[in-house]
Formats: C-alpha cells, sequence, structure tokens
C-alpha cells in the first residue's frame, strides 16, 4: 500500500493499517468480511456521527472504520450519546443488517480510547508503539 507516487504510503492508507491491526488485537472481525444475519463483534474508529434533527425519529447514527471497510451503526431513540463521537474508537457486537450497507441496529458496544490517548498513556509509562 503505497501513495500514487509509489513513495511512501498516505495519512489514509496509514490510518487503515493501524486499524487493521488494532482490530486483530481486539479479537473482533474484519468489517470487510460482515455478511447480513451475521452475529458479529467489529471494533474501529467512528468516522462520522449524524444527529437527528430535532422534528425526526430521535435515532442517532455512526459510521464505524476498521480498515477493512465501514459499517453503520444505528441508536434508536437517542439524539446523543455521552462518548459517541468522531474519532472514538469502539467495539459493538449484533447481527449486520443490510440497510444501503452493513449495519447494525441497537449493538451492544463498548468505548475505547482513541490512538491518540493510547500513545499518551504509553508516552506516559514510557513506552513506545
Amino acid at each position: 500500500m503505497t501513495s500514487r507516487r509509489g513513495l511512501l504510503p498516505s495519512v489514509a492508507e496509514l490510518d487503515a493499517r493501524d486499524e487493521r491491526e488494532s482490530s486483530r488485537v481486539d479479537g473482533c472481525r474484519p468489517i470487510g468480511s460482515v455478511r447480513p444475519r451475521e452475529r458479529v463483534r467489529v471494533t474501529g474508529v467512528l468516522r462520522s456521527v449524524t444527529y437527528p434533527p430535532v422534528d425526526a425519529a430521535p435515532d442517532l447514527r455512526a459510521h464505524l472504520f476498521d480498515g477493512t471497510g465501514e459499517l453503520a451503526l444505528v441508536l434508536r431513540g437517542r439524539r446523543r450519546v455521552p462518548g459517541v463521537v468522531p474519532g472514538r474508537r469502539l467495539v459493538a457486537e449484533g447481527v449486520v443488517l443490510d440497510d444501503d450497507g452493513p449495519t447494525l441496529v441497537d449493538p451492544a458496544y463498548e468505548l475505547r480510547p482513541s490512538l491518540a490517548e493510547l500513545e499518551e498513556i504509553d508516552a506516559a509509562d514510557g513506552r513506545h508503539r
């Protein structure tokens, strides 16, 4: 994986590689391999979070990226969820639906530290990632 010039990987390619490696460490399935009607456990970073307008159904939507693909998360009945923000890492578990791409509706989820937060923790402990 290198940039178009073939010299160095792009930032996006580096981010994707980091997410793929993190997914393996957490023992989760790669998002790129999930199929509808499967129960899965996936992890990644939230690329986007869409907050519903006041006059719409209170369904928060977020997109989870792991370097192999992207999966939509829908949290019904929620307008905001503390900690569910772009850049946050999380682990989600549920049954995959196909709603214009792989989707988990009301998944069980666990917030995780971002890669930047992990690097800060390692720096404070004197370790290198």
